[in-house]
């Protein structure tokens, strides 16, 4: 795996895009209503699995949502 990895062609309903620092562990993550947060210490198993997952917002969910976290943008007005 290459040390960044990034998806903006998600299927999702809930999230638009995703970027992975495998160095930090830092997950940047950009939701629908346009608002991107940056979560913290993701381990390089859970990214791999949240991105392997059929439904992101279901993996986000499960495996992300409950990390720390830091907010980079608002919300698109």
């Amino acid at each position: 795996m290459k040390n960044t990895v990034e998806n903006s062609n998600l299927n999702s309903s809930a999230l638009i895009s995703y970027k992975y620092n495998k160095k930090l562990k830092e997950l940047t993550i950009t939701f629908n209503y346009g608002a991107s947060y940056v979560y913290e210490n993701i381990p390089v198993k859970n990214f791999k699995e949240f991105r392997k997952r059929r439904s992101v917002g279901k993996a986000y969910n499960k495996l992300i949502k409950n990390s720390e976290f830091n907010k980079v943008t608002e919300k698109v007005q």
